[in-house]
């Protein structure tokens, strides 16, 4: 018998996981910031964080936090440009874009489009971090047909984030 507590939103948590594991060859998850992050093997770097999240205007959800690492890069003042035709991303910063998964019938229904954006997110990130535009440049920040950038809020200040642990 399992006594250990179940939280109601774990199921959905567990398909956010596999979605963020399955959208793109390379990615490995490992624990950051307390809680399940994932990274590309090939360069070590994290883009992404999920956990439960819970404020006074919204009930309880599953946040996924995709964001550039912790080292400064174009990307934190010029933004970053990502197809998102189902408008999942919302973008507290330049260089960060969040997604929320109210259960677990939510994130099924957006969960090829999220693959989508993760695929994408990945694949414009560059070895430290810069983010990459189609042809491999580092993106200007520029809007493109089917686009969303991030221009509406500066990124704040920040100290170091701590040291990651790759799960095996």
């Amino acid at each position: 018998m399992n006594s250990a507590p179940h939280h109601p939103l774990q199921p959905t948590v567990d398909l956010v996981r596999a979605t963020i594991r399955a959208a793109a060859p390379g990615i490995a998850e490992g624990v950051k910031w307390n809680g399940p992050s994932f990274f590309v093997k090939s360069s070590r770097l994290f883009f992404a964080t999920v956990n439960v999240h819970r404020n006074a205007k919204q009930p309880e959800h599953v946040l996924v936090v995709l964001h550039q690492g912790v080292k400064v890069t174009r990307a934190s003042t010029e933004g970053i440009a990502i197809r998102d035709p189902e408008g999942l991303l919302e973008w507290p910063a330049k260089d960060r874009a969040v997604v929320r998964f109210a259960d677990l019938a939510d994130a099924k229904a957006k969960r090829a489009a999220f693959a989508a954006v993760v695929r994408e997110w990945v694949g414009r990130l560059g070895s430290r971090g810069a983010v990459r535009d189609g042809d491999g440049d580092d993106a200007s920040g520029g809007t493109r047909a089917g686009a969303i950038t991030s221009p509406r809020r500066t990124p704040r200040g920040g100290g170091s984030e701590g040291r990651a642990r790759p799960r095996p």
